[in-house]
């Protein structure tokens, strides 16, 4: 019995599981961003558009709100028309919203058409968000391949 159990966990022993069992590091982009919201004061939340990145940082002051959760599942251009209105952007305020965050898909888990990352997926939602008259899009050195946005009152 025990010949056969250390058998069939070899693989575990060895450290060669694949797939679930693969140790994923978190992206450097990840720890810039999560540093430049630690930085930011008060209590806000942080719209992930379309929806939250494994890896996004949160925390009980700052929320991390799913766009296509709790917003709107719509695509790109209906979105952005959507909160573009006057009525839109008093829901962001609402929720108390700062920032709007487009991420990085590392694992390609989110932009996908047929199970294979989109990359204009992507570039479709930044266009889209481009278009809001009180969005900002602001650079944060080292997290070049995350879309931050900043919701001007």
């Amino acid at each position: 019995f025990l010949f056969l159990w250390v058998l069939i966990h070899r693989q575990a022993f060895l450290g060669q599981l694949t797939g679930t069992f693969t140790p994923r590091s978190v992206p450097s982009e990840y720890q810039i961003l999560k540093d430049f919201l630690v930085l930011q004061e008060g209590g806000f939340a942080a719209l992930w558009v379309p929806k939250h990145q494994r890896f996004g940082f949160y925390t009980l002051a700052q929320k991390a709100i799913s766009s296509q959760d709790e917003i709107l599942d719509a695509p790109p251009v209906e979105f952005a028309v959507a909160i573009a209105t006057e009525g839109g952007k008093m829901l962001i305020q609402s929720q108390n919203i700062r920032f709007f965050i487009v991420p990085f898909d590392s694992e390609g888990e989110i932009f996908l058409t047929d199970h294979t990352y989109d990359v204009t997926k992507r570039i479709a939602w930044e266009e889209a968000l481009n278009t809001v008259p009180w969005l900002e899009k602001i650079t944060v050195p080292g997290a070049d391949n995350i879309a931050i946005y900043n919701v001007l009152q």
